[in-house]
């Protein structure tokens, strides 16, 4: 194992202690610079987390200046830009309404604001929210007749159970949206809960507005096992991890009942076991061991192929092929994949005479080839 990769276990080690409040852990004298530890924590998304951990037992004004300076600085920007998105998803909900169209938060955004004490400490790049599929030309027409542009990206159905639209806000923010009519693009994880699943046991965010809903405990838990593998080659960046254990910690025997329930309803307890033990290995969450001996009784689960190392983007595209069924199905999914729409080939190159979508259509094939072959990096972004 490479230099880099000790060290940065190593810090991501002492992050977990220092997040889950290790009483023996001493603060005054943390190897910031020795394990770059700042760094770390940037690159996991938990440095308001660290931040307020520190405050919280008086060790913030031991830290090296440029650090302390930082963590502050971020902590406060943080704080006003969700303000600013809270206000700004208030008012797209509302109109929503207006629409007939309730949707319910999901991922970061729902858990943010019912399992964290505050939730600027949950850094979030977009809002994601669950609709019914057939309330999309609703919201299309009420996101754009409030001023949001959807950006050029490929669409279709066999590729995309979701779109995007987004408006630049002041001081610099992007107020970005995700909905999506399904909790999971690829087909090995098809059979996910949808919308009129959910929607009986969803909680309502009073702090958000009257028409703010987020996912019960149970399926936020679920679903947080489930993105971080099926959409993020099995990350372990501890901003996920951090949620599952939150979301643990909530659970009750109720729930962990009904958690059981839905993992092997929809053929994915190994995934589901996998977030679990890696939450437990991490944080030392606390989960019962009748749950993991249910799960573990998984075989030959589908959507375990997602938990195989190295998984490439033809991988994935292999595996969406061979779950659909007939070939009219398939063929769908080699044509969007290969041949997206005109108008996003023409405004992606910036060309308006349509008689070069020929060569262009060559050259994004000849170009992105190579991509799907790639072996993912250590954590995808996001």
């Amino acid at each position: 194992m490479k230099q880099s990769d000790t060290s940065e276990d190593k810090a991501r080690d002492l992050l977990a202690s220092l997040l889950r409040g290790d009483e023996g852990l001493s603060l005054h004298c943390l190897p910031w610079e020795k394990l770059s530890l700042l760094d770390v924590a940037i690159s996991d998304r938990v440095h308001l987390l660290l931040a307020q951990q520190l405050k919280f037992r008086g060790a913030l004004v031991h830290c090296p200046t440029d650090i302390r300076d930082f963590l502050e600085v971020a902590v406060h920007v943080e704080a006003l830009n969700d303000h600013a998105r809270a206000i700004e998803l208030r008012g797209v909900l509302d109109r929503l309404a207006q629409a007939r169209v309730c949707p319910i938060l999901l991922k970061g955004f729902s858990v943010a604001y019912t399992c964290y004490p505050e939730p600027y400490l949950r850094p979030r790049l977009d809002i994601d929210l669950l609709i019914r599929k057939r309330d999309v030309p609703a919201v299309r027409q009420a996101m754009e007749q409030a001023g949001y542009m959807q950006p050029n990206v490929v669409e279709g159905d066999r590729i995309q159970r979701q779109f995007h639209y987004e408006k630049p806000g002041p001081g610099g923010i992007v107020h970005a949206y995700d909905f999506h009519w399904r909790m999971a693009n690829p087909e090995l994880f098809a059979k996910l809960p949808s919308f009129d699943e959910v929607e009986p046991s969803c909680v309502k965010i009073s702090s958000l507005g009257d028409h703010a809903r987020g996912l019960s405990d149970v399926y936020a838990l679920f679903l947080a096992c489930i993105h971080r593998v099926a959409h993020h080659r099995d990350s372990e960046e501890m901003l996920w991890l951090y949620d599952i254990h939150l979301l643990i910690s909530r659970l009750t025997a109720p729930g962990w009942e009904e958690f059981q329930t839905l993992a092997s309803r929809t053929a994915t307890r190994a995934v589901c076991k996998h977030g679990l033990e890696l939450a437990i290995r991490t944080f030392q969450a606390r989960v019962p061991s009748y749950v993991m001996s249910t799960l573990a009784e998984a075989r030959n689960e589908p959507s375990a192929t997602f938990l195989r190392g190295g998984l490439r983007e033809i991988d994935i595209q292999i595996s969406n092929f061979k779950s659909l069924r007939g070939w009219q199905a398939r063929w769908q999914l080699i044509r969007q994949n290969l041949f997206p729409a005109s108008s996003y080939m023409l405004k992606a190159y910036k060309v308006a005479n349509p008689l070069w979508l020929p060569a262009l259509y060559i050259h994004r094939i000849v170009r992105g080839a190579p991509r799907w072959f790639q072996p993912p990096g250590k954590r995808s972004a996001t």
